[in-house]
């Protein structure tokens, strides 16, 4: 245990160190000075993130009901720092826009993907078998009420997508595994 220890203290020191200085450090108390350190980071750019995104399973156990799950995510963007102001575009890409089985001849279903941020309603990003334009004038909220970019999505999440399939579409597939891949891209405005 005391072994485990001592390589546990001796890891963190040496990450202390290759990382640069721990963090702000007070001066201790002394009768004549004391000096204390701090760091001062500046990012002289635009920076954007999109996280908290889940794959979504619908099991429609052989019924033809309408499937649809909405999803709250987080998307991070210091482009403007006004509540109102355009921070961001999004825009959704994938190598089918349709759901497929993956049988020979392969069926294929459609599916819709749709995106709100906090202050918007859905959008479509993908509907009727084919990729939407690019949705712009997205706003993430001023900076204080984003958030955080360096923790996990888990809350303060500021954008909803929302995957859906008719039942209509369901019930005329074929019995199978549709499967798809999504992939979306926030760009600073």
């Amino acid at each position: 245990m005391r072994e485990g220890l001592k390589k546990l203290a001796v890891a963190l020191a040496f990450g202390a160190v290759s990382s640069g200085a721990i963090a702000a450090q007070d001066g201790p108390l002394h009768p004549s000075t004391s000096a204390g350190n701090f760091d001062v980071t500046l990012v002289n750019a635009a920076g954007v993130r999109i996280w908290g995104l889940q794959d979504i399973v619908f099991d429609t156990q052989g019924a033809s009901a309408n499937q649809t799950s909405t999803v709250d995510i987080c998307v991070f963007s210091n482009g403007a720092s006004g509540a109102t102001e355009v921070q961001y575009k999004i825009d959704a890409a994938t190598s089918s826009a349709t759901l497929s089985n993956g049988a020979s001849p392969a069926t294929e279903l459609d599916y819709r993907v749709e995106f709100a941020d906090a202050d918007n309603a859905f959008v479509d990003l993908i509907t009727g078998g084919s990729v939407q334009a690019q949705v712009s004038n997205q706003n993430a909220g001023t900076l204080a009420s984003q958030p955080d970019p360096t923790l996990a999505c888990t809350s303060d999440q500021n954008a909803q997508l929302r995957v859906s399939v008719l039942g209509t579409d369901i019930g005329t597939a074929g019995q199978g595994v549709y499967t798809g891949n999504v992939v979306l891209t926030v760009t600073p405005q």
